[in-house]
């Protein structure tokens, strides 16, 4: 389903029973996250309720978004403290936007570990995610860490590949030196990437912030055809591919530049930077964090802006509120909203 209100090159004029759908779809999704969340609060502000907990030696969050164009996401994550210096953790997500212009939906999962060895810190690792029509993708992500008192310093890395689902394939292609290939065929396809970043990050008693981001270098897009005629497209740059698969490209392009499923794309670059207040005599916490993503195929730019508040419920349970905004190219600004537990025990 296309969006609701698309931007095109004169800019369309949104109107107002356009708007309020969108609206009332928000709600919905919205509705039936914050039934979900009320639930998992009362059974887990009963169990903590009075208690004062010791070191925790294990904590379990859950989070889920909705936002205007009818996208849903939930992401939920286990942590197991083996040590004072030795976590290991399972996170997964579910971004469905099969309503939205995307189309996506997608389910990740992140299994790894981390390690503290006094002046610095080490993380690996794996992460697999798949839309089932679209493309499967695993990568392997590190992070090794410098400690500075307050500040932190992070090199960033990630290796991945991408396998996209068996499509069959319609187009004229036009080469870089103007020659023309017809193209009429199944296509097997694949894509591998490599990403490199820094981080830096400043946890001070009340205040804390950071700004990272990371920048990623990818190989020739990989094609097995079922035709030998088109040997010369076995290994083709973005611009080609495009041309041939842009179910493909197209799709993964637009998930890029949404909030809800954003965390799957593939990307040619992005950063991010946030700071966060907590006063020491309050159970609030205030942050505001803004992104920006350059996906790789078709050079699509997001920008979100966001706000959290939190609050500790009780010893070793903390709600999140977020409110955010999406600006891309290819949409029309799009609000959202998520909720989320995260218990210690």
């Amino acid at each position: 389903m296309q969006a609701s209100c698309q931007r095109i090159p004169t800019r369309a004029v949104t109107t107002p029973q356009v708007c309020r759908t969108r609206i009332q779809t928000f709600l919905r999704a919205a509705t039936k996250v914050a039934a979900f969340l009320v639930v998992a609060v009362s059974l887990v502000a009963s169990a903590s309720a009075d208690e004062t907990p010791a070191a925790p030696d294990w904590s379990v969050g859950l989070y889920t978004e909705a936002d205007g164009e009818g996208g849903v996401g939930l992401a939920g994550n286990v942590s197991w403290y083996a040590s004072e210096r030795t976590e290991w953790f399972l996170a997964a997500n579910y971004p469905d936007a099969s309503d939205t212009l995307s189309g996506l939906s997608t389910r990740g999962l992140e299994l790894g570990g981390r390690h503290d060895f006094g002046p610095v810190g080490f993380e690996l690792s794996y992460v697999g995610w798949q839309d089932p029509d679209v493309v499967s993708a695993d990568a392997l992500n590190a992070a090794f860490d410098v400690y500075a008192g307050a500040w932190t310093v992070s090199v960033l890395g990630q290796t991945r590949q991408s396998d996209f689902e068996t499509f069959t394939a319609r187009a004229l292609v036009t080469l870089r030196n103007g020659q023309q290939i017809p193209v009429a065929a199944t296509a097997n396809c694949s894509l591998d990437n490599t990403g490199l970043g820094l981080g830096l990050t400043f946890n001070g008693a009340e205040w804390g912030g950071y700004l990272r981001g990371m920048d990623y270098q990818y190989s020739d897009t990989s094609c097995a055809f079922d035709s030998p005629a088109l040997e010369r497209l076995e290994q083709t740059r973005p611009a080609i591919f495009r041309q041939f698969a842009p179910r493909v490209t197209s799709q993964l392009s637009r998930s890029a530049v949404s909030r809800i499923g954003a965390e799957n794309a593939l990307l040619e670059n992005y950063w991010g930077t946030g700071v966060r207040f907590g006063a020491a005599d309050s159970r609030y916490t205030w942050a505001v964090d803004y992104l920006y993503q350059k996906e790789y195929f078709a050079g699509l730019v997001g920008n979100t802006l966001s706000g959290t508040a939190s609050r500790e419920m009780n010893p070793g349970l903390t709600a999140y509120l977020t409110i955010g905004v999406t600006d891309s190219d290819g949409l029309d600004t799009v609000w959202f909203g998520g909720l989320g537990l995260q218990a210690s025990f």
